[in-house]
């Protein structure tokens, strides 16, 4: 029984389209940025620690609204701790990890990029940051900067951002921008335990 026309250009979802784990992902990538050499991170570290994660966000009983509604900085915050911990455990790898601007939620977008370009240089890093705009407020990786570009390792798709479409101001002073949020930056690094 047919109910209605065919709908060739319907698009079907696909897996990862309604879950807001871009916080979760993040984690990884910014893993797998820092320690890009496969030997250290295989597939098989990634979902053991994917696992891992999601086990955590369940024990916590806040899997539902991570799913949903997405991580907060406290919630990605502790995570990061599961993944020091696991880190430590399973590859003898000691995660660094600062958020420089915590307490400076108005530094300027120069000072931001300064920082980020000086951390993405060094081995071993990356740069988790919340990044926002009309259509989503989302967490992802820099792995490096360009005089134009934040390229990224992003679980949505994004390869990049041009500089000239981001800032730190709100929404309101700059609406046609992506607002990096200072104070959820996270600078990671990894080391030998």
């Amino acid at each position: 029984m047919r109910f209605g026309k065919r709908r060739s250009s319907m698009k079907p979802l696909r897996q990862g389209h309604l879950d807001c784990l871009c916080g979760l992902y993040s984690i990884i990538n910014a893993i797998k940025t820092a320690h890009p050499n496969s030997r250290y991170f295989s597939k098989e570290d990634e979902l053991a620690l994917y696992r891992q994660l999601v086990e955590h966000l369940e024990n916590k009983g806040i899997l539902g609204a991570a799913l949903t509604e997405g991580l907060s900085s406290h919630d990605l915050s502790r995570l990061l701790n599961q993944t020091r911990s696991w880190l430590s455990q399973e590859h003898g790898l000691l995660l660094e990890r600062r958020k420089p601007f915590h307490s400076q939620p108005s530094i300027s977008f120069k000072q931001l990029i300064d920082a980020l370009t000086k951390h993405t240089a060094q081995s071993n890093a990356a740069v988790i940051i919340n990044i926002e705009n009309r259509h989503f407020n989302h967490w992802t990786v820099v792995q490096y900067v360009t005089s134009k570009r934040l390229v990224v390792m992003d679980s949505d798709g994004h390869h990049w951002f041009r500089l000239s479409n981001c800032s730190t101001e709100g929404k309101e002073e700059a609406p046609r921008t992506h607002q990096i949020w200072p104070q959820f930056v996270y600078l990671i690094t990894l080391r030998p335990g």
